[in-house]
């Protein structure tokens, strides 16, 4: 028999790693007659799925009979552009370069499919998502294309791994493992709930709850208590400010008040939050020295001798008042 192993966890070692590899060394002992692979998505590069429709060409070709089968193909990926100077022939099913293509060959030979995956939020790691997502061309074969119609299932099953704690369980997992395993012609049938028994180490504390999967549908660890989040809970009373207050009102004036200030012109402005009327009254004294002095140099700005006081001395003046403005 053939079989695959494929450790979800994007850690090289940890709970996940030493459940795979011990799934792995088992395998070897008990069936060493056995083809027997074990993909790590830690150690290989598997891009997430781009949405770019590529495979979707790629499934019309081959129900066109213009494109190699999965069992046909060539397990490398080509450039787009070969593929499009070769021909129709050439394509792979997806247009990303990466490690993918060696996991579609060793997913097409598996006559048994396990896969190990620790339980982030509920739902599967990024990078095992990612190599669910990237099964994107056997739905677009084998479900949108009707290839894979009344052709049986290859037996699955999930080992999932937790430190546990978390109330909403893992449905989510098993639910997108056995949706994503079934377009490449899997039947997830049992799960194996590991979360809690395997400790930091990788050793094995207690044996693993087993359940069966019928139909698609998951029986086991449903949550403990879910929070009902569909009536939020009421907001924590605030002190409400009375505006008839006197206090209150005196407390509005005083702060009124204390946001003016009077200028050199005897008019009230609003406090400056940069620059200031410090700066301002600063701009206009250097302003009025450089006309006393005849120079053309305004504050934070610079120009040739004028004549008489006159000439770019004002106008850079002002610009330094807009500037501490």
């Amino acid at each position: 028999m053939n079989r695959l192993i494929i450790a979800g966890s994007p850690r090289v070692v940890g709970r996940t790693g030493a459940l795979a590899n011990l799934l792995f060394e088992t395998n070897i002992e008990e069936c060493p007659e056995d083809e027997l692979a074990l993909v790590p998505v830690s150690e290989v590069n598997v891009g997430g799925c781009t949405g770019c429709g590529y495979c979707e060409q790629w499934a019309a070709a081959v129900l066109a009979g213009e494109a190699l089968t999965p069992a046909q193909e060539a397990p490398e990926a080509a450039d787009a552009a070969d593929q499009e100077a070769a021909g129709p022939q050439e394509f792979a099913r997806c247009a990303q370069q990466d490690d993918m293509p060696d996991v579609y060959e060793l997913l097409d030979a598996a006559e048994e499919l396990t896969i190990v995956s620790p339980v982030y939020f509920a739902g599967p790691p990024a990078q095992l998502k990612a190599l669910l997502d990237r099964l994107q061309p056997y739905y677009c074969l084998n479900v949108a294309g009707g290839a894979g119609a009344g052709m049986p299932k290859r037996p699955a099953v999930l080992h999932v791994v937790g430190e546990g704690g978390d109330p909403y369980g893992f449905d989510a997992l098993v639910t997108c493992v056995a949706s994503a395993i079934a377009c490449a012609g899997f039947r997830l049938e049992t799960v194996y709930d590991w979360v809690g028994k395997i400790d930091a180490e990788g050793e094995i504390l207690e044996e693993a709850a087993v359940f069966e999967v019928e139909n698609g549908a998951e029986e086991p660890a449903q949550p403990a208590e879910v929070q009902d989040f569909s009536q939020p809970e009421a907001p924590a009373a605030r002190p409400q400010l009375r505006f008839d207050d006197p206090q209150v009102q005196q407390r509005g004036k005083a702060s009124a008040e204390a946001g003016k200030r009077p200028t050199s012109s005897g008019k009230t402005q609003k406090r400056q939050t940069k620059g200031g009327a410090q700066t301002n009254n600063r701009n206009k004294r250097k302003e009025n020295a450089n006309r006393r002095t005849g120079t053309n140099k305004g504050p934070q700005g610079g120009g040739a001798a004028g004549k008489g006081g006159k000439g770019a001395g004002p106008k850079n003046a002002k610009a330094g008042k807009n500037r501490g403005n």
